[in-house]
Order: structure tokens, then sequence, then C-alpha cells
């Protein structure tokens, strides 16, 4: 079940980047895309693609598919993956999510085995663990979460 539409008054915004830019630690939607058969998708309302960018690595993104999760379920395990000790000013003055987080590499294999794999996250009925080519994606968005929010669930 698409959890997308829960999600949507949790954004503060959405800015269009180019797929070069996807950054590992950053939410995206993914709002077209060339499957791997060839089948082309434009990705809107519930069926949006939000995703959690864990990393990237030949010409691959990992990522969680967090609009198939519950908003609550997410932020709860995203918590973990906060830096420790981040004041309000420091959530005020992130201009990225990743900002706020743990340094990952770029392939995402520290993020991976240290918070994902161990965690609940990405078992049960659906998993969220996704990957996509950056070859298949033409347009997507960065997604910024309310700065409230964030802080609702750090605390």
């Amino acid at each position: 079940m698409p959890y997308v539409l829960q999600y949507k008054n949790l954004i503060q915004k959405e800015d269009k980047v180019s797929k070069t830019l996807i950054k590992p630690g950053n939410i995206y939607k993914i709002m077209a895309y060339e499957y791997a058969d060839g089948v082309k998708k434009t990705l809107s309302g519930a069926n949006t693609s939000l995703v959690f960018v864990i990393g990237i690595f030949e010409k691959q993104i990992f990522c969680l598919k967090i609009s198939e999760m519950k908003p609550e379920k997410f932020f709860k395990w995203l918590k973990k993956v906060f830096l420790k000790n981040l004041n309000d000013e420091q959530f005020d003055e992130a201009q990225h999510l990743k900002e706020l987080l743990v340094k990952v590499d770029r392939s995402g294999k520290q993020l991976y085995s240290s918070f994902v794999k161990p965690s609940t996250i990405a078992r049960g009925p659906i998993n969220p663990y996704r990957t996509y080519n950056l070859s298949g994606i033409s347009i997507v968005t960065e997604v910024t979460i309310k700065k409230e929010i964030l802080k609702q669930y750090y605390k």
C-alpha cells in the first residue's frame, strides 16, 4: 500500500535536480523512470516513488522506497541515523537532510551494514529496499522535509 500521500503534508519543498546530483542521505521523488525491460513510466500521485538514497555504486542507486512504508516507521528508523547532540540551530541551517546524518560513503556500504541490515526497516511483507539504474531516471526532485517534523522525530 503506497503511503506517499501521508508524506505530502510533511514535505516543505521539492527541487528538480539532475540525476547526477543525487546524493546518499537525501530523499528524492522519482517521477519518470525507464525500467530495465524498456517500459517507461511517469510516476505520479499515489504511484510516486519517494526514496531515501543509501548509496550510489556502478551507476545504480541503492535506496529505501519510503513511499511503501508509513512515515512514522521511516522517521523512527531515521532517528538512529541522525548525528548525536544536534541542536535547533543545526536543523534550521541544514540545506539537505544528509547534513544532519552520520557521515556515509558514496557506495552506502557503511549505512547499509550499520543501519539498514541490522534493523527491521527492510523486513516485513513489503521490503522497501530497492535499486534503480541512474540511466533510467529522467525526472527527479530532491524532497525537503519540514524541519519541525525532523526535530519532532529526533527528540
